[in-house]
């Protein structure tokens, strides 16, 4: 498990029906130490991502303690828009967009600027 601040991640190869077992009795034991110390996970928040090429993955429904997982296909974390094809296009798009519109700021901002300044 990778924890940063309040954000935690669970990792794990799913090859088979076993690792998908795995991977459930990994979020059992989650969810059983956050009742027992009173720091329920948001259940809205928790998604599945695979990640990768596999097409072949065995399919499941995770659950955190009785509400199931959803998954999705991009996620953000630490500012970074992850998907599930490991692309970044999507990020970098964004960042690329909102560079052009603060470009744009400064070049209209120089524009009515005095020129004796």
């Amino acid at each position: 498990m990778n924890l940063f601040a309040d954000d935690a991640k669970l990792l794990r190869v799913i090859k088979t029906r076993e690792d998908c077992l795995l991977l459930q009795e990994d979020l059992n034991t989650v969810y059983e130490w956050s009742r027992k110390w009173k720091l329920e996970f948001n259940g809205k928040k928790c998604h599945i991502m695979e990640l990768g090429k596999i097409k072949r993955r065995p399919i499941w429904n995770y659950l955190m303690g009785e509400e199931q997982i959803m998954n999705t296909k991009e996620e953000k974390d630490l500012g970074v828009i992850i998907q599930e094809n490991l692309s970044l296009y999507k990020h970098i798009s964004k960042i690329s967009g909102l560079s052009y519109k603060m470009l744009t700021n400064i070049r209209v901002a120089f524009h009515y600027m005095d020129k004796n300044i």
